[in-house]
């Protein structure tokens, strides 16, 4: 390669590099002789910095000369994919992924690009350019996880948990939110809110605009709609969901049934009343009691001294 042609080719951020096919393969082999022979007789004979740097290789001995199916566990039928793509893209690929190994062990992802050269009917050299992609793939890897986890959580949470767009239309419902409310996932996905009751529809309103203004509730007691027609009472703990672009595209709320601590609180309250009541009773029994005990006390003392004094008074 001529000295200027060396230079822009070391400068370039991507790994670039080129291998020979020896023997070259014929391009009217069948095709999984084709897959297979790019695989393990293609091997690299030049590459840029930034292609050692990829397979975490110091110098170009460490690279040179392996064959393009080397960094690859070919048992894992995508690695075969990526040399089958190759093929039957007539020896052309943009942006095909690989999944390779560097020279330490650790999985590499890619996003080549590769086009053959083909002389007298045979495929005698491919040239290539790839960007590491490892940290973005990684990154999009741990996102799916949280995302499983997350619905994982929904889905077992034995509260009712459901995801509204900031217009109101349903775009998750729980199996808790089924039981709790009686409606199915199918009978509420895309339609609004059908737990809420005709004198709580603006009071709702109200709550959507200031969550999806980017202020959370949390403890918001309130009343909602079973789909027999009884009314519940909950508190709601709700909050926005945002996009990429930092903008709301959805709220949550979950529930939390109230309805049997309401209960309760109630069924305490009247057996207190009715504890204050029995005390004044009571209250009133021993004063009645009292009264009565001082005024027979009385009234004996005034039957005797009549008794005195009938007795003094002379016969006749």
């Amino acid at each position: 390669m001529r000295e200027h042609d060396r230079f822009f080719f070391e400068q370039i951020a991507d790994g670039v590099w080129r291998a020979e096919v020896d023997p070259p393969l014929p391009i009217e082999a069948e095709e999984e002789e084709q897959v297979r022979r790019c695989a393990t007789t293609a091997r690299l004979v030049d590459c840029n910095e930034a292609m050692l740097r990829m397979y975490a290789c110091v110098e170009p001995a460490q690279l040179v000369g392996s064959r393009l199916g080397d960094s690859f566990d070919l048992s894992d039928p995508r690695s075969l994919g990526f040399f089958r793509a190759f093929v039957r893209g007539g020896y052309r690929a943009s942006d095909l992924e690989s999944n390779e190994l560097d020279r330490n062990g650790e999985p590499r992802s890619f996003l080549n690009n590769l086009v053959g050269v083909v002389e007298n009917g045979q495929l005698t050299r491919i040239w290539g350019t790839r960007r590491d992609i490892s940290e973005r793939k990684a990154a999009e890897e741990a996102g799916r996880a949280a995302r499983n986890q997350l619905a994982a959580l929904v889905q077992a949470s034995p509260l009712p948990i459901v995801g509204i767009k900031p217009t109101g239309e349903v775009v998750s419902w729980n199996p808790a939110a089924e039981t709790v409310f009686g409606w199915t996932a199918e009978e509420t996905m895309g339609r609004r809110l059908l737990n809420i009751p005709g004198d709580k529809q603006e009071e709702f309103d109200g709550l959507r605009a200031r969550v999806a203004a980017g202020h959370p509730s949390t403890g918001f007691e309130t009343q909602r709609l079973r789909r027999d027609g009884t009314l519940l009472d909950v508190i709601i703990s709700t909050a926005p969901l945002q996009g990429a672009d930092g903008k709301t595209d959805g709220l949550v709320a979950i529930y939390t049934d109230i309805t049997g601590r309401r209960r309760a609180e109630e069924e305490l309250r009247q057996s207190q009343e009715e504890l204050r009541q029995a005390q004044k009773m009571e209250a009133v029994g021993r004063l009645a009691g009292g009264i009565a005990h001082d005024f027979n006390n009385l009234l004996t003392a005034i039957l005797s001294y009549s008794e005195m004094l009938l007795g003094e008074l002379p016969a006749g």
